[in-house]
């Protein structure tokens, strides 16, 4: 049986990739302290509290708390698969033991253990490698979530791919982190409002220093 997952948060970016290496990281058998997971925050909207929904159903076989991962819960599915959902904001609602439908929330999003701020950090594992990515690691075989998530482009029916696409084009906003670790959002606006104000930008900082051929007064079109 081929287990279909589903992405633990509705709306998310990765900040943090499966390949990303850093001495933080526990060594695989390869030698390589790879970070072998995703980091998730929302795309719109705090991050911090957001709900944490199964991947897939399962039973709970984990559920507690380390210096590192904070807050955590692990799922065991069909097909020999295990997800491991980290930093939650507390302790996860279910139990060892617990029978978990896909799409159920078990958890919210939180910064608990060795977190830089509120995000999800989903390990998904299998015994065996299941594709040539797979990361051997403390006797399991973790694996690229990116590669196994939602649907793809092809499996979406239109009226989904269309909502996704709309959503993408139509709220997008910036988020900038200050020296002193402190945030500040924009308001949203459709992507196209983003790429003019970015064009406009450069528009003029090559008119204030002469370069490109530019000098204030010109005119610049978009084709």
């Amino acid at each position: 049986m081929v287990t279909r997952f589903i992405w633990p948060l509705d709306d998310h970016y990765i900040t943090r990739g499966f390949d990303f290496v850093s001495d933080i990281y526990v060594m695989g058998n390869n030698g390589i302290r790879m970070h072998a997971a995703l980091d998730l925050v929302r795309l719109q909207g705090d991050t911090a509290g957001r709900a944490i929904l199964a991947v897939a159903d399962g039973v709970v076989v984990g559920d507690a708390w380390d210096m590192y991962s904070g807050y955590f819960i692990i799922l065991e599915h069909a097909g020999g698969w295990r997800s491991i959902y980290r930093h939650l904001a507390t302790d996860a609602p279910p139990v060892v033991g617990h029978p978990i439908m896909q799409g159920q929330v078990i958890g919210m999003i939180g910064s608990t253990g060795l977190s830089s701020g509120p995000h999800l950090h989903i390990d998904l594992w299998h015994r065996q490698p299941q594709d040539s990515t797979a990361h051997a690691k403390v006797g399991w075989w973790a694996h690229d979530p990116e590669l196994y998530l939602g649907k793809e482009e092809d499996d979406m029916t239109d009226a989904e791919f269309l909502k996704q696409l709309n959503r993408v084009l139509t709220r997008a906003r910036v988020v900038a982190t200050l020296a002193d670790g402190t945030t500040k959002r924009s308001k949203y606006h459709a992507l196209g409002w983003w790429i003019d104000k970015l064009r406009r930008h450069d528009e003029d900082k090559a008119k204030h220093s002469g370069s490109g051929g530019l000098k204030r007064g010109d005119t610049v079109k978009l084709e």
